[in-house]
């Protein structure tokens, strides 16, 4: 075979590069190989002779062809064009990507991996027949706009454990701010997580005019001082559910509705 410059095989790579990734084929050894040749070259570091050997071998093969079921193919590669570009499917298009290889390849699918494949074609199904948006009521929405955030006020703990959660709480931000859509999974989801600060909230301890006690420490070390509320309740920006108070000789403060008592001591 003639020498090949590195120009060369840099254009064959970017050429072979473009053509698996239209074949779907972007989790395959051949597109990992290179990819990574191309990245070695592009950083001036020329692949070794075995290196250069099996490039070239790949180079002429060109885009494998495939081995497995045509027809589950054209399913899983008609889903995976159905949500490219749509950020609240990228999970499910990798996914249907790493099965699509086992396909190609005739490779046997685990029990577990064939129900899997089976839902996300039905997922997809659903999605072209719009059978998955969701059309919340305006108190739905509401309540949506109030769980975010809520969600703010749990401790990244909290929220650490609950991935689930918090991708259907960016999904929900995405929809509330005009992007996207969402399923009811999702709004189940936030209530289900988060449901009982929520009702917290709308059943809240303190409204405007309510009176309350707060130890002081200033004037009268240790003393409860009698505290007017002086705002309904909100969430403020860390996400706790709070009111204002006017305190004696103290100007106003933001306190959270559970550190207060709800009965005056006498």
């Amino acid at each position: 075979m003639a020498r090949k410059s590195k120009h060369r095989r840099l254009e064959e790579g970017y050429n072979l590069e473009r053509q698996l990734t239209e074949a779907n084929l972007t989790t395959s050894w051949e597109y990992r190989f290179i990819t990574s040749m191309i990245e070695q070259m592009e950083r001036g570091r020329y692949p070794s002779k075995k290196q250069r050997a099996r490039f070239d071998d790949i180079i002429e093969t060109g885009v494998p062809q495939p081995k497995g079921d045509a027809k589950l193919l054209a399913q899983i590669d008609g889903a995976i064009d159905h949500w490219s570009g749509n950020p609240d499917r990228d999970w499910d298009a990798g996914v249907m990507r790493d099965l699509r290889r086992n396909v190609f390849n005739d490779w046997a699918l685990s029990d577990k991996q064939k129900g899997l494949l089976d839902k996300l074609l039905q997922r997809c199904a659903d999605d072209k027949a719009g059978l998955n948006d969701f059309s919340p009521t305006d108190e739905q929405v509401d309540d949506m706009r109030l769980l975010v955030q809520l969600y703010e006020g749990y401790s990244p703990q909290w929220q650490f454990e609950r991935p689930a959660l918090g991708k259907a709480v960016k999904r929900v931000c995405r929809y509330l701010s005009g992007e996207g859509t969402i399923e009811q999974y999702h709004y189940d989801k936030l209530m289900k997580g988060m449901g009982s600060r929520l009702k917290k909230y709308r059943n809240a301890r303190f409204k405007k005019g309510d009176l309350s006690q707060l130890k002081l420490w200033q004037d009268n070390p240790g003393v409860d001082t009698v505290i007017i509320c002086v705002s309904d309740v909100y969430i403020n920006d860390k996400g706790a559910i709070v009111n204002d108070w006017m305190i004696p000789n103290g100007g106003t403060s933001t306190l959270q509705q559970d550190c207060l008592p709800k009965r005056l001591k006498k």
